[in-house]
């Protein structure tokens, strides 16, 4: 779909009516617009913009503070005055036309405005023009949706910045990637995952057990990726500060040699009293461990230790006689001296007291044999010797572990400041190293205990969730949908990755090789990356000796760049839409000017090309190369008394 006509009225400098038709040729694919700065050549772009996504792309100082009219027109008129631009689009002829028109009057001294309206009709030779319900809808549909207008409408001369924007280059890659189908079905998914697992809640006791134990599920995954790869990277870094090591170690400098083998003594010992300092707390821990229970339970126990003595001195522990017996005689009726233990007698009533008072048999037995049980208990709570054994090692470990680590620092500032620069650079390297691997150490330790306890919660949970599971069917259907949809999320995230580097990769190749044929250099000295930074995405230009130069590139080179970027966008993107340029070749001069001259036209050959260049850049060399390809050529004739301009033929 190419933009066949602009009709601009009352917009800007632009006062009364103005028609720009674009070149459809396929062979005289450029338009090319020429105008000195300040004269409307960027808001020919920004009529565009306006009239199809409301609002103006390229900012400049000539338009602050002021209305998108012709404030002359507004005030010569005193009544309304109507601004207006419409853009006819097709492939040859017109198929759409969308108009967007505001109303502005004067009010005092003040210009007052309407509401802006967009309006939009489809052109068919069956039903002529028809007016369109919603001409949002089919701008985004038939010709470039809202969301990738940046790829098509360009700012030359800021092309670089937002190529710059590390947020930006990101959203155009996922942009060029045609995600939004799965971004769509990756919203859905999450809400159908969010609905289950709110219905999950409401499904009936124990399912926010369920909930938690999937989450457990889910930290115990995500450590177990993160330790594997902390411990990979950390044996890496260890590599890495053994290579450092055996530099210093073989090193012709006597000094270095010594320093070298005293740490590598000191890293040996300090292998030893870590050694040593874990195996005392693992003691330590296992010791206090065992305790805990018998500490909470030292008062009760004391107490019914005390019972049980005093209940012994005074004859009622052990009974005399066994409450089996007396109970044997009262069932019986009679006594074994031949007495008759009726109902209500003397002799029964004497029994029975006797029986009430007595203690049973199985609990005096089980108090007997539980003082000596408690007294074992209590005697182990006397722990002072064996705690400070235990706390003594651990101590005496720490203490030798302070001391070799500030005779390894010692060690490493004296190589630091050694006047000798592979030597320092070595060692402060290393030192770098070591930082980061301690980082690891300290991580894995974090990951492994996170994974530990959340295992040990999942084992406490998994009966709970068991039984759940069995007694309430629909929490299991629940959770099978779950799980699918969370396969199913997964595997969508994995897609969209895998479409979104694919993208990233071919556009890295697009710019290397444009970048080189414009600038009229080989790949050999320059690599260009498109680099993946925590999600983000960073352009990166790195000399022969891999040192990032983005930064010393010339303003013209970096011009360049982005129109290498562009140009390989647009050899990736399928979607069928005009490219337009404002300052194409502002910082770019000499033979780059040139080679972009020959190559663009050719890399985006079946595109409808645009061109809003200044007379600078439109040099006669510049024309003469460009105009095989130039179907339209115009340029601004400006009226410095009226500040109006008007486009109008080239030649």
């Amino acid at each position: 779909m190419k933009i066949l006509q602009i009709d601009i009225t009352n917009f800007r400098q632009y006062r009364g009516h103005h028609k720009i038709v674009m070149s459809t040729d396929h062979k005289k694919h450029i338009t090319v617009i020429q105008g000195d700065n300040g004269r409307g050549k960027s808001n020919i772009m920004n009529a565009i913009t306006w009239c199809l996504y409301g609002v103006e792309l390229i900012s400049s100082k000539e338009n602050t503070g002021l209305k998108i009219v012709n404030e002359r027109e507004v005030y010569s008129n005193k009544n309304r005055t109507l601004c207006e631009v419409s853009v006819t689009i097709g492939h040859d002829s017109p198929e759409y036309i969308f108009t967007r028109s505001q109303e502005f009057s004067v009010l005092g001294t003040l210009i007052k405005e309407a509401a802006p309206n967009l309006q939009g009709f489809r052109i068919t030779k069956e039903k002529g023009t028809s007016q369109l319900g919603n001409p949002e809808f089919y701008i985004n549909k038939v010709f470039i949706p809202a969301a990738l207008k940046n790829f098509f409408f360009f700012d030359g001369e800021k092309l670089f910045e937002h190529f710059q924007d590390t947020q930006k280059l990101k959203t155009y890659i996922e942009d060029l990637s045609q995600i939004e189908v799965i971004n769509r079905a990756l919203v859905t998914a999450n809400e159908v995952k969010k609905s289950i697992k709110n219905e999950q809640s409401k499904v009936g006791a124990g399912q926010a057990t369920l909930v938690d134990y999937n989450d457990l599920e889910t930290t115990i995954k995500n450590n177990e990726i993160l330790l594997r790869d902390s411990e990979s990277r950390k044996k890496e870094l260890e590599e890495l500060i053994r290579q450092k090591d055996e530099f210093l170690k073989t090193h012709s400098d006597t000094k270095v040699k010594e320093l070298q083998k005293k740490r590598d003594e000191l890293e040996s010992q300090r292998t030893k009293e870590n050694n040593r300092k874990d195996e005392a707390e693992k003691k330590l821990r296992s010791f206090l461990g065992n305790l805990i229970a018998p500490l909470y339970a030292a008062r009760a126990l004391s107490k019914t230790r005390d019972i049980i003595d005093d209940n012994t001195k005074k004859g009622i522990l052990p009974p005399k006689v066994k409450d089996t017996f007396l109970k044997e005689l009262l069932e019986t009726g009679k006594c074994i001296c031949g007495r008759n233990l009726e109902e209500g007698s003397e002799c029964r009533k004497t029994l029975e007291n006797l029986l009430n008072e007595m203690v049973a048999s199985d609990i005096a037995s089980e108090a007997i044999g539980g003082k000596y049980i408690i007294n074992t208990i209590l005697s182990r709570i006397s722990f002072e010797e064996d705690y400070s054994d235990y706390s003594d090692e651990y101590n005496n470990a720490e203490k030798e572990l302070k001391r070799i680590k500030v005779e390894l620092a010692a060690a490493s500032a004296e190589l630091s400041s050694m006047n000798v620069k592979d030597i320092r650079d070595a060692e402060n390297e290393r030192r770098r190293l070591v930082d980061e691997r301690d980082e690891c150490i300290k991580n894995i330790g974090e990951y492994t205990s996170t994974i530990k306890k959340s295992k040990s919660r999942r084992e406490t949970l998994k009966h709970t969730v068991d039984d759940i599971n069995k007694k309430n069917k629909r929490a299991g259907e629940l959770q099978l949908q779950k799980d699918y949809i969370e396969e199913v999320i997964e595997k969508m995230e994995s897609v969209k990755h895998s479409l979104v580097e694919d993208i990233r990769f071919q556009l890295q190749s697009g710019v290397r090789k444009y970048y080189a044929e414009m600038v009229s250099k080989t790949t050999d000295d320059t690599e260009i990356s498109i680099l993946d930074v925590d999600g983000h995405y960073k352009l990166s230009v790195k000399s022969e000796h891999k040192n990032e130069k983005i930064g010393s590139l010339s303003a013209g080179e970096k011009q360049v760049l982005a129109l290498a970027m562009t140009a390989a966008m647009y050899r990736i993107c399928k979607i069928d839409a005009p490219v337009l340029i404002d300052t194409p070749m502002g910082r770019i001069s000499g033979d780059a000017r040139d080679n972009i001259t020959n190559y663009l036209p050719h890399y985006l050959e079946d595109t409808q090309l645009i061109f809003l260049p200044t007379d600078t850049e439109y040099t006669s060399n510049v024309r003469e190369k460009l105009l095989p390809y130039v179907g339209k050529e115009y340029r601004i004739k400006y009226d410095d008394e009226k500040k109006e301009s008007e486009v109008i033929d080239y030649e």
